[in-house]
């Protein structure tokens, strides 16, 4: 089963982006308040990277819509070649349309891109993971069933959630009910089970799992929320 992932994307920091909207403070209250002004909900908000994140998603986001592949195809291509041809371990996709490749879908849910640029044409086998399937780019277009499956006959592996723990269970549900039907999606869904499990054994080899009850005591214990609070909280 492809994994989806629940984590935190705050670090995007793009201050001079945001300074262009006059929405690039330091002071949690004066953000949340200019953020309000705007009609943008944060009433979830509770950290400054958070509303930064919540910022950059209303305003940033919606300006890198359909970057270009230059004229020299090979040298654009080059770093992720290398890349591939030293045995990268993990790549992750971008939600931008390059309309040279694939005029229909961004990058992270186009099978042209996923598997037949980066894993035929560029012979790449490792774990490829989503950027956050939450962004406008993916979310004002797809419901989160759809992109998840999209993503997956793509040949993404891992699927990120960053903010919607909700959506993360619709998505992993759905695959879940969806592979039993569908042969194609079926076949993915097996094949990313097979390359993160090799990823695993790779780096994880003392790993066992954590019983069901077990999961989320640890995870909160790790206090993930904390760390980056410490990390961005004094920028």
């Amino acid at each position: 089963m492809p994994v989806v992932v629940v984590t935190d994307s705050s670090s995007r920091l793009q201050p001079d982006e945001l300074k262009e909207f006059d929405l690039w403070t330091h002071d949690f209250d004066d953000l949340k308040q200019r953020l309000e002004s705007r009609g943008i909900d944060v009433s979830r908000d509770k950290t400054w990277p958070q509303l930064v994140d919540k910022a950059i998603t209303a305003y940033v986001e919606p300006r890198l819509i359909e970057p270009t592949i230059l004229y020299d195809y090979p040298i654009e291509l080059s770093p992720f070649a290398h890349a591939c041809r030293n045995g990268i371990d993990a790549l992750m996709t971008a939600h931008v349309r390059y309309t040279a490749l694939d005029s229909t879908v961004p990058a992270t849910l186009s099978e042209h891109i996923v598997t037949g640029l980066l894993r035929h044409q560029l012979g790449y086998d490792g774990v490829v993971f989503s950027d956050d399937l939450d962004m406008k780019a993916i979310s004002d277009n797809f419901t989160p069933q759809e992109a998840a499956a999209r993503a997956v006959l793509a040949g993404v592996d891992a699927l990120l959630f960053c903010h919607d723990l909700p959506k993360a269970v619709e998505a992993c549900e759905f695959l879940y009910a969806e592979a039993e039907k569908e042969p194609a999606l079926r076949v993915r869904v097996e094949k990313s089970y097979q390359r993160i499990m090799e990823l695993k054994r790779r780096y994880l080899k003392s790993f066992t799992a954590l019983a069901d009850d077990e999961i989320i005591p640890r995870l909160k214990a790790m206090n993930h929320q904390r760390i980056v609070d410490e990390l961005y909280g004094s920028l």
